[in-house]
């Protein structure tokens, strides 16, 4: 495993390599080490030497006839292998010393400063040379102190954790390939690059090789082919740029950190073992530059490094970012300095977007594109990212210090693939797990640590804004009990509910395609018959909420162009960008009733939006975004009256399945009269509504009084209803000139309201019981009676009536 080291350090390998090269050894001896300190400098050592007032020229010249004498004893009468380099006992002891004097002196990477103590403190040849110029090892190391406590050399160099157990392979630093150089080419334009190397890495980038070697990046399970073509495509000799291309979510960045751990490890080829992966921090780069070529200055350093470092391979995320950034009047943005590098192989470089960015930055600049291969990144399925999940478990545990069941994992997959529909795996199915934990371990009233499915629903309730009683019980046994749920709060259309609960079984069931909403009706009937309220209330059976019901009042959209308030404005246009009525509705609550009100009133353009849904469940807005429909019921009504079918008002008849027939083929045949054939033909089902019976329209009468009581009952007032009163309040509607239940909202808010708020203003502020009854008299006037609660005493204050 290669220890991080600093740019001075890094030349002290280089130099000592050459060296040794140029004096024919084929071993690597202290005495070199002591040369390359010095020579490669200007480093923190000849800072620290200068400022003990040592003559480096005299000093090199003495460790230069240290060298010779070496050179003279052990040199060998062959060439030397440049790949067989190996090092002596005491450069070992030396090395293993280096990452001591590290260690003692508290710095979190090592330098040349360190490997100078160490040759002072181990080598006796090399402390003789330096203590002839005054250098010893105590006197060096108190300089050294004192310049970095000044200086802050090394304020933003990166931390390393140590550990005596692994071996860091300081024994191997000088033994790796090195390049074939040319005398001292190399070396030198190493030096003219400054000292600075590390510190830019530092700023700017992340060392993946690092991170993995510490063990701080999350394994990458899987992944493997991914990973394949990204190794294959930086052997090429030419295009050896891959870029990911893939949905947010998918694991674009933790492939290239699965890259970095396999380096780590050693399990690539010997093309990879070599390569260190850095992360540009584009940001860090175009902050703080504030004048004009600031920006271009760091870029192009960065670039040197990369281009003197062959295995050095830069990863940039959000690559399309590089785009624009940085630039200025006159200047050039990072996409620009960048491609002279890659054009010519200077740089290795890896990209990762996704495949809208890509299309709609790197497609416009072919330059760019050209200089990158192209590597798709699926989405996993539901298996592999259980698969991933059951990887990061140990980690998640660890963390939050919890266990986490498999029934948990299980649930953290399948309901986040079933309702967080706006994002993708593996990310979302981590991030609920992660959520979970820490929404179980933070509440403190909780004892156990054990994460299980209801830890999970409390998250997916929260991220998909859904109810949780939704998600306890699973669709099948939500449909079962759909039919008597609606039967129960529905008067009058049990062929309706029935046709209704067909569809929904067969979607729940699996055996409808996937790819449509749950269900597609049309609802026709005379008004106030119930088609609104039947929809209303199967949005709350279906979805446990009043508030997944997506109401469109169609009458408002007569005209072509207001088709924009469903899908929004067009780029360009009057209210581009600002909310609409359904497409971020729908966004935000993908488990909904959408409820379109009298399509009947709709401009024909307005309903052609709603082809793509209906066939497929989806719908493109306005900003070319795609919206599902397909965990959505659409319900669209529209005013009809069958004129085959006979009118039950005012009587108790049973209606057989041949009069439910006939209207609905009639309510078919109304349809494809008034809408086009395509938009017909893809709903699912037509609901004919039969008008209500007497005492269909008692119980819709009760139920009107039930809510009037409920709502004063949040006053603390009491109402009490004679079974009477239904049946009267049915009997005043004939006096109104209306038809079904729409003319008894209007007698229980007009007359009933007005009776039984005038008993309670009557006695502000005090507890009341009122009762709702119907005269004895000829007129069967409907009366409120206030009874004042007093001493556990009632007294009857005063009576209000309202007349046939």
């Amino acid at each position: 495993m290669e220890l991080q080291k600093d740019s001075y350090f890094q030349r002290v390998e280089v130099f000592a390599k050459t060296e040794t090269q140029k004096l024919k050894l084929e071993v690597v001896y202290p005495e070199v080490l002591a040369y390359a300190v010095i020579i490669s400098g200007p480093n923190i050592v000849t800072k620290v030497l200068a400022l003990l007032d040592v003559d480096i020229e005299n000093l090199l010249s003495d460790i230069r006839k240290s060298v010779n004498e070496k050179v003279k004893k052990y040199a060998s009468d062959h060439s030397t292998d440049h790949n067989s380099l190996t090092l002596s006992s005491q450069t070992k002891a030396v090395l293993q010393s280096t990452k001591e004097c590290c260690l003692e002196m508290g710095d979190p990477i090592i330098g040349s400063q360190h490997l100078l103590l160490a040759l002072l403190k181990m080598e006796p040849k090399s402390k003789a040379v330096f203590k002839k110029h005054g250098i010893v090892f105590n006197k060096f190391r108190a300089a050294l102190k004192d310049f970095v406590s000044l200086n802050n050399d090394n304020k933003n160099a990166p931390p390393r954790d140590f550990d005596e157990s692994k071996d860091d392979g300081l024994e191997n630093v000088l033994s790796g390939d090195f390049h074939s150089q040319n005398e001292t080419s190399k070396p030198q334009q190493k030096v003219s690059q400054g000292g600075k190397d590390a510190e830019i890495l530092t700023k700017f980038c992340r060392d993946l090789n690092s991170l993995a070697a510490k063990g701080k990046l999350d394994p990458v399970i899987g992944r493997e082919k991914e990973m394949h073509r990204i190794m294959i495509t930086l052997s090429r000799r030419k295009k050896n740029n891959p870029i990911l291309i893939g949905e947010p979510g998918v694991g674009k960045t933790s492939i290239i950190e699965g890259i970095a751990q396999k380096i780590v490890v050693g399990s690539v080829s010997q093309f990879m073992r070599k390569k260190r992966i850095f992360a540009l921090n584009l940001t860090a780069v175009v902050g703080k530059s504030q004048y004009r070529g600031q920006f271009e200055e760091k870029m192009r350093a960065i670039i040197s490094i990369f281009s003197a470092n062959p295995d050095y391979v830069l990863f940039i995320d959000e690559v399309h970012t590089l785009l624009g950034a940085g630039s200025s009047i006159g200047g050039l943005d990072a996409a620009n300095i960048l491609k002279p590098a890659l054009s010519s192989g200077e740089i290795k470089c890896i990209g990762a977007t996704t495949e809208d960015e890509y299309k709609k930055y790197f497609k416009k600049d072919g330059a760019l594109e050209r200089r990158f291969q192209k590597i798709t990144v699926e989405e996993p399925s539901s298996e592999e990212t259980r698969i991933i999940l059951e990887g990061i478990k140990p980690f998640l545990e660890k963390h939050h210090s919890c266990t986490i069941t498999d029934d948990a994992m299980s649930s953290a997959v399948e309901m986040s693939h079933k309702y967080v529909i706006d994002r993708h795996f593996p990310d979302k199915a981590i991030d609920c797990l992660d959520e979970a934990c820490a929404n179980h371990m933070s509440n403190g009233s909780r004892s156990s640590k054990v994460i299980d499915r209801s830890d999970v629903i409390e998250v997916i309730a929260d991220q998909a804004n859904v109810s949780k009683s939704m998600l306890k019980h699973n669709d099948t046994e939500k449909v079962a009990l759909i039919g008597d749920f609606l039967r129960e709060r529905v008067f009058g259309q049990d062929e309706a509910v029935a046709a209704i609960v067909r569809i929904l079984k067969n979607a729940r069931s699996g055996v409808r395609n996937h790819e449509k909403p749950i269900g597609s009706f049309i609802f026709g009937g005379s008004s106030g018959c119930g088609k609104t309220y039947l929809a209303e209330q199967l949005a709350e059976g279906l979805f446990d909420s009043p508030h997944s019901l997506i109401r469109i009042n169609l009458s408002e959209f007569s005209e072509k162009h207001h088709q924009s308030k469903l899908i929004g404005s067009p780029p360009g246009y009057i209210g581009f960008g600002e909310k609409n009525q359904l497409a971020d509705r729908i966004l935000k609550r993908p488990y909904s009733l959408v409820l379109l009100d009298g399509i009947d009133h709709a401009h024909p353009d307005v309903l052609k939006l709603f082809l793509p849904v209906l066939s497929n469940g989806l719908m493109t807005d306005a900003e070319g975004q795609t919206i599902s429909f397909r965990n959505a019921v659409i319900v669209m009504t529209m005013g009809f009256n069958a004129k085959n079918a006979k009118s039950t008002i005012g009587f108790e008849e049973s209606k057989s399945e041949s009069d439910y027939d006939k209207k609905q083929n009639s309510l078919v045949t109304t349809c494809k009269k008034k809408f086009d054939d395509e938009f017909v033909n893809r709903v699912d089902e037509f609901v004919p509504f039969s008008d209500l019976g007497e005492s269909d329209l008692e119980k819709v009468a009760s139920l009107l009084l039930d809510k009037l009581s409920r709502r004063l009952d949040q006053n603390h007032i009491s109402l009490t209803i004679d079974k009477n009163v239904p049946r009267r309040i049915v009997e005043m509607r004939h006096t109104k000139h209306g038809h079904n239940a729409k003319p008894l909202e209007r007698i229980v808010s007009k007359d009933i309201e007005t009776i039984v708020s005038d008993e309670i203003m009557k006695h502000p502020g005090s507890k009341q019981s009122i009762r709702l009854s119907v005269s004895d008299d000829k007129e069967q006037s409907l009366v409120a009676t206030s009874v004042l609660q007093k001493n556990q005493r009632k007294y009857v204050k005063s009576i209000s009536s309202v007349g046939a």
